[in-house]
């Protein structure tokens, strides 16, 4: 693949620099969406083509000027998406449309998914209609049980996650730090934003990856969405990672008056600081639809006293 990036060899690893020209591969570079410790995301159009640029497609790609010592982790997360795509798609997860992990640059390049994530949607609105939560939850679990039906976890759940679009539909992304069954994990534990949705066990340094962490992880984000708070607060990595895995979750009906008891029982479970006594993402799921159900049972025909 034609490249226009300058490499140079340090410690027996090329840094990555800033390219020549803003082209990747097949790809030109219309703008920068975000830069991260790891990659920096554009906005890119395939080159040469004549149409006027739609945005359209997402590049991800290493981030200029990466310490060397952490190059491996940049790359290792690229390739944890796209070995992702490889074993398994969903209609919820953007597909991998191109990728560079062999050589420089390394990139991978995904159609740019529109709508607004769940963090910039809850700087505006509060609190949603319990119906459209409890719709945007289903489809969060639906994802997450169809990925662990195929033994991928995701272990990286929060609210930037979560793209919403006009019409509802959800998409999930972040699988960055996606790893099957089982499998070693290497997850960051370096800002708040790494840890605050982790569950106790993942904090381990020898922790495997179980699909019980993602559940965890689903129900401090289903306390935020119907509560408008996180269950535990902090102001570092390690006060955060004391709350998790030492204090009782709290009780989602105390701080919410809109969530049904149903559901506040499940939020504890899913919370539970046992792996072992969380449900499975299929019995959210089947919670999640029956709960669903109730409440739009309870708009058509609500119950003497209720208005």
């Amino acid at each position: 693949m034609t490249t226009d990036f300058i490499t140079s060899s340090q410690h027996g690893v090329s840094p990555v620099v800033l390219p020549t020209t803003l082209r990747f591969g097949c790809w030109r570079v219309v703008s920068t969406r975000g830069q991260g410790r790891w990659h920096t995301v554009y906005c890119v159009q395939p080159f040469g083509s004549n149409k006027a640029p739609r945005n359209n497609y997402s590049l991800k790609a290493v981030t200029p000027g990466v310490p060397a010592e952490r190059h491996w982790q940049a790359i290792d997360r690229l390739a944890r998406r796209v070995m992702l795509h490889e074993s398994w798609q969903h209609s919820g997860v953007a597909p991998i449309l191109d990728a560079e992990l062999d050589q420089f640059p390394f990139f991978i390049v995904e159609p740019l998914v529109p709508g607004q994530s769940l963090f910039q949607i809850s700087k505006v609105i509060s609190h949603w209609p319990l119906t459209k939560t409890l719709w945007i939850a289903r489809q969060i679990s639906e994802i997450l049980n169809a990925a662990h039906h195929k033994g991928n976890t995701h272990l990286g759940l929060t609210p930037d996650k979560i793209v919403v679009d006009s019409g509802g539909k959800v998409t999930l992304l972040g699988w960055s730090n996606t790893h099957r069954f089982d499998q070693r994990c290497w997850l960051p534990k370096e800002t708040i934003s790494d840890v605050f949705t982790r569950a106790p066990e993942a904090f381990s340094r020898d922790y495997r990856a179980q699909p019980a962490a993602d559940v965890f992880s689903f129900g401090t984000l289903l306390f935020f969405l119907f509560s408008g708070t996180w269950p535990t607060c902090g102001s570092s990595v390690e006060e955060i990672e004391r709350q998790q895995k030492n204090l009782p979750p709290p009780d989602l009906s105390k701080v919410s008056r809109v969530s049904p008891e149903p559901l506040a029982k499940l939020v504890m479970r899913m919370l539970s600081k046992n792996p072992l006594r969380r449900p499975s993402l299929c019995s959210v799921l089947d919670q999640l639809v029956s709960i669903e159900i109730d409440q739009l049972g309870e708009q058509r025909h609500p119950s003497p006293g209720s208005a």
